[in-house]
């Protein structure tokens, strides 16, 4: 093997001009996420002006947050809402709902933030009792579909990325 290789943080890991990562699944990531989340620390908390209580549901809290902010300080995959079964970064019993759609930076109505907020408590309990990330998040797409807040949370915006991956999830 050739010891010619650069490894420093930031810079690809390459031998001979070819990138030795090993590939990692996003579903691999997701069920790390899922484990590590019955780990986290109680007392850890994040605020700022960027997040604001929204209510309480039983153990959970959800809050108003914005998604710019947190793409840009904590995690570029959040988008319209999350859990801390899913992002590492959000403490275990909240729920974010972001105040903006992401994809398009129109402030959300108030029936389409409880839509997504449906749809984030329903996916937090199927991975609390194990789901993994995939299927609780088609279940949770179900569950915001029987209350019908808005005519289609993820079809209310025809450039959005969700739309894109659901039209390739229903050709599949």
């Amino acid at each position: 093997m050739n010891e010619d290789w650069i490894h420093e943080p930031g810079a690809l890991n390459v031998i001979d001009g070819k990138d030795i990562r090993i590939p990692i699944s996003w579903a691999e990531i997701e069920s790390n996420i899922q484990e590590i989340a019955k780990k986290k620390d109680p007392n850890f908390i994040l605020s700022g002006d960027w997040k604001e209580f929204a209510f309480r549901l039983e153990d959970k809290t959800v809050y108003a947050v914005d998604c710019y902010w947190i793409e840009a300080n904590l995690g570029h995959t959040f988008g319209d809402g999350g859990h801390g079964y899913v992002h590492e970064f959000i403490p275990h019993n909240e729920i974010w709902v972001s105040v903006f759609n992401c994809d398009n930076g129109e402030r959300i109505s108030e029936a389409w933030f409880l839509s997504t907020a449906i749809h984030e408590l329903h996916e937090w309990g199927m991975m609390k009792n194990g789901i993994d990330y995939f299927n609780a998040h088609l279940s949770a797409m179900r569950k915001e579909a029987e209350y019908n807040l808005v005519p289609d949370s993820y079809l209310d915006n025809p450039d959005s990325p969700k739309v894109k991956w659901l039209i390739n999830k229903q050709g599949e």
